[in-house]
């Protein structure tokens, strides 16, 4: 299914991929679309994320819903996504999150001021309940101090805008951290990555609590 997002609402919820778009009289530059994918388990709360995506003439919305959610924390929903999504990038976000106003020109602005000119990964900030922000300044690249780290705990879904070049991305694991799973696998070498000091995403359900224990994981990998 498919709809103008100005007429969408939470009842017109279907299983499977639902398409919402803008719909555009001329001509946009696709080098600068964005399709956001949502995997969602149809929280009330999907329509606040909606509403805070600055949706532009090319972008699209892609929502994965399952009846029956498959308790794989919205990465076996993300996998599908990305294989059906026609914009230039992708940027990734939870039904409980949403986005900071304004983060649409920021979005574009990393995608026409790419280092080297080439499409790479590119991670923002994101924000906890508390005010706590990651990627973490303090976290360093072992072997590149004036880089961030890209290490389990330091990244999260909703940081992620990925050029859309199939052959090049991950996957989403099927486990918590699973995130880390899909960035850590991309092909991209990392001192390629594009890391921004702009906080682009506000979580919604996650208290300080949450995210040390999602910090922790990183003992794991």
């Amino acid at each position: 299914m498919q709809y103008d997002v100005h007429d969408f609402d939470i009842d017109k919820l279907e299983h499977g991929i639902t398409r919402l778009f803008v719909p555009s009289k001329g001509r946009f530059v696709h080098r600068t679309t964005i399709s956001y994918l949502i995997g969602t388990i149809g929280r009330p709360s999907l329509m606040k994320t909606i509403e805070s995506i600055e949706l532009q003439p090319g972008d699209e919305i892609l929502i994965n819903y399952k009846a029956e959610p498959p308790g794989t924390w919205g990465h076996t929903e993300r996998n599908e996504l990305m294989g059906v999504s026609a914009c230039a990038w992708l940027s990734f976000i939870d039904d409980d999150d949403w986005y900071l106003p304004g983060h649409r020109a920021i979005q574009e602005d990393a995608i026409l001021t790419q280092p080297g000119g080439r499409d790479v990964p590119t991670i923002f900030k994101m924000r906890f309940l508390d005010g706590t922000t990651i990627w973490d300044d303090a976290k360093r690249d072992p072997n590149r101090p004036e880089r961030p780290d890209l290490m389990c705990g330091n990244v999260g879904t909703p940081m992620l805008m990925m050029p859309n070049i199939p052959h090049m991305l991950g996957t989403f694991g099927m486990r918590y951290v699973g995130d880390f799973d899909f960035i850590n696998g991309c092909k991209w070498p990392r001192r390629l990555h594009y890391w921004r000091p702009e906080v682009l995403v506000q979580v919604g359900n996650n208290p300080r609590g949450a995210q040390t224990q999602y910090i922790d994981f990183q003992k794991e990998s």
